[in-house]
């Protein structure tokens, strides 16, 4: 029987042979009281399930295969019925007594059982002490840890030992988009502690990971911006979805890092806007998202850099490609350029615009068929991870110096070609911090889910 209901149980009776896994002892029959659920010592008082749990002795064993013979009543595995018990935990309950009884090896208990839902699992978390230490300072705090990893990460079974790593934590938040999830982890009182602690390498590193969080929730963008330091506000200053509070709180420090970061906010608010266009108008017109009355002021300001904005519409790249020649460079690098505007500049005698155009991650096949012909952007395209593999074969034929090391660094260049340009000394060092090599060894020769 792999899974069971409740109700099969509920008003029954059993016969536990063995003990209780998932739950404690005394956990295990609280549970079972809670739900009717009658626990008899002999099978003379007729149960109406065998339960197999673990750690049977012989007398046990012997005693289920006699029973089984008999067919006394069904015999199941402890595993479903702990299960649909801790499926049915009363949450509200067990918080409240947890709370009342101060019992830390109850609570570390719960923690540790893989049975009860995620819910509940991320509100014991919060109610853990972590009693001012670090995750993994001592034995409770790792095997809460280790929990918390293993619980959450993606094919755990596939990376050893990942759960008693600081980076275990910042994969799995590279991994998952649960906001809960996310917010848990930044709220545990140990990251809380290191957010004022710049030197703590590790931890800083994770932090950087919860700042560029898509599912990063404002109450957590707020405390960094109150107490992170200066690198980590920085990294929240670049969000497009960052609240306006919290971009007002950023630029009122007068840091001119975290105006410079601000200033590349495609959603920077208005009015910081205007009071930051003097000091940092090219950079505006490049990230900032526009509309028509911001394009036409920022054609006063700076057109080369606004070329570059990826939410220029096709009628503003059209009237930069007409009206602002200096600004067709980062035009044909932004991968916002539209078909159109692309066939009309791969025909370019200006070969800074080819060389920019055939960097362009977004760029049709023709197009890279025809800047093939150009000697000229030969090192670009064979740095353009956009580029198709039969183009970079091509390059790779070329055997010229520049181009390889390109090929050596595009986590697109196929892997039989990398494996080819490792052997080379002067491009070895380049394969083996290229992306895709990284996920090639990973996948193939380790066997790591990537």
């Amino acid at each position: 029987m792999r899974s069971c209901r409740l109700e099969d149980f509920t008003g029954k009776k059993i016969l536990l042979l063995g003990k209780s896994r998932a739950l404690e002892a005394e956990e295990f029959l609280t549970q079972l009281a809670t739900h009717d659920i009658q626990v008899v010592k002999t099978a003379e008082e007729q149960p109406d399930w065998i339960i197999e749990g673990r750690m049977m002795n012989p007398y046990e064993q012997n005693l289920s295969e006699s029973l089984y013979e008999k067919k006394v009543a069904p015999i199941i595995d402890l595993e479903p019925l702990e299960r649909v018990l801790c499926e049915h935990i009363n949450a509200s309950a067990l918080k409240m007594s947890l709370k009342l009884s101060n019992n830390r090896e109850r609570l570390l208990g719960y923690l540790q059982n893989v049975l009860i839902p995620d819910t509940l699992f991320l509100d014991l978390l919060g109610m853990y002490d972590w009693q001012g230490n670090a995750l993994f300072d001592n034995d409770d705090n790792r095997d809460v840890t280790a929990a918390l990893i293993s619980r959450f990460y993606e094919n755990i079974e596939r990376n050893h030992n990942v759960q008693y790593a600081t980076t275990g934590i910042m994969h799995l938040l590279s991994q998952t988009s649960d906001a809960v999830l996310v917010e848990s982890i930044a709220m545990l009182a140990p990251l809380q502690k290191s957010l004022r602690e710049p030197d703590d390498r590790a931890m800083q590193n994770i932090w950087a990971t919860i700042a560029g969080h898509e599912q990063a929730s404002a109450a957590v963008l707020e405390k960094i911006a109150t107490y992170g330091s200066s690198v980590l506000q920085a990294h929240i200053a670049l969000r497009a979805d960052l609240p306006q509070e919290i971009q007002q709180q950023l630029f009122d420090t007068r840091d001119p890092q975290l105006h410079e970061a601000l200033a590349h906010n495609p959603q920077l608010m208005p009015s910081l806007v205007m009071s930051m266009m003097e000091q940092h108008a090219s950079v505006i017109a490049e990230y900032h998202r526009l509309d028509d009355a911001l394009f036409e002021m920022m054609m006063e300001q700076d057109m080369v850099a606004l070329g570059g904005n990826k939410s220029l519409t096709a009628a503003m790249q059209e009237h930069l490609y007409l009206h602002a020649p200096q600004s067709r460079p980062m035009l044909a690098a932004n991968t916002a350029l539209t078909m159109a505007l692309q066939k009309k500049l791969r025909f370019s005698e200006d070969e800074a615009v080819l060389s920019a155009l055939a960097g362009n991650e977004n760029l049709d096949a023709a197009t890279v068929s025809l800047l093939m012909e150009n000697g000229q952007t030969h090192t670009a395209l064979a740095a353009n991870p956009a580029t198709p593999a039969r183009f970079l074969e091509r390059l790779y034929a070329l055997r010229q110096p520049a181009i390889l090391e390109a090929l050596s660094k595009n986590r697109s260049t196929p892997v039989a070609l990398l494996y080819q340009l490792q052997v080379d000394q002067r491009y070895a060092r380049n394969v083996m911090e290229n992306p895709g090599f990284g996920e090639h060894i990973q996948r193939d020769n380790i066997g790591w889910m990537v």
